[in-house]
């Protein structure tokens, strides 16, 4: 009997896989703008991209590129015209070949889209150099795992904010850090992974971005957002960027305008 009892259950359960749609109130589409401008070192930093979409429901997979009136960055007298791209691997995408970035200079995002007007403003923040790159081996929990240190001095007497971006073959995603000069104002630092999946001839590349106070704020907030702090971690809520609408500053847009110098330096796993 105990077996029959427990085949029933068995059939039970396995005959509830029909997959229930839940009819979810959504509201209205918003306006997204990611407007990465970054500047690296040793270039012209003329080419610059900028992604607007909507944003999606939940039952859709992909978001969907708009077709704004349009997009431009304004700085002084000049004024930087995005027009979208019709073909190639930025289709959809708005893009600009002379933008002129300067370290300090004041720039201005305009985006006009369905008859409303969407700005943004932001400082171009400069980045110092990495100066060299070391590796060793560091016992993490008695496993011995690589260490990879990209070195680099802070600017002494000014406030710095740093965004880093890692990434790798051996990694699954990239990893990202934000953080001040608070405590290393003027000194020798470093930015270092340490992973025990590395191994001899992987590339490691380091993207480090000179960023604003404000920027460092918000990407603060969204990474706090995004990570698991357990059950006494506080309830999600949107994080605020630099973008407002000027026509209806109660639609408000998603996301935000940035610009940065980027520094980069792959080292190989020896």
């Amino acid at each position: 009997m105990r077996y029959f009892v427990f085949l029933i259950v068995i059939l039970l359960f396995s005959s509830c896989e029909d997959v229930i749609d839940l009819p979810l109130t959504e509201g209205s589409k918003r306006l997204v703008i990611d407007a990465n401008i970054n500047w690296e070192k040793e270039t012209d930093g003329n080419e610059q991209i900028i992604r607007l979409s909507e944003t999606r429901g939940f039952y859709e997979e992909t978001s969907v590129l708009v077709d704004a009136d349009s997009v431009y960055i304004s700085s002084g007298s000049d004024k930087f015209i995005f027009a979208k791209q019709t073909s190639g691997k930025h289709e959809g995408l708005y893009k600009t070949n002379s933008f002129i970035p300067e370290i300090e200079r004041e720039y201005t995002l305009v985006v006009k889209y369905k008859g409303e007007t969407y700005t943004a403003t932001e400082i171009l923040k400069g980045i110092t150099n990495i100066k060299d790159t070391e590796q060793s081996v560091q016992n993490v929990f008695g496993k011995n795992s690589i260490r990879v240190d990209f070195n680099y001095t802070d600017p002494g007497q000014e406030e710095n904010y740093y965004l880093s971006e890692m990434n790798s073959n051996a990694f699954l995603l990239n990893q990202y850090w934000v953080w001040r000069d608070e405590f290393i104002d003027g000194n020798d630092d470093s930015v270092f992974i340490i992973n025990e999946d590395l191994k001899v001839g992987d590339a490691v590349t380091l993207s480090f971005y000179g960023i604003s106070k404000e920027y460092h704020d918000y990407m603060k907030l969204l990474f706090e957002q995004v990570t698991p702090n357990g059950p006494f971690a506080t309830t999600p809520s949107a994080v605020k960027g630099n973008c407002i609408n000027e026509t209806n500053p109660k639609n408000k847009p998603l996301g935000y305008f940035r610009l940065c110098q980027i520094d980069k330096e792959t080292h190989i796993i020896k």
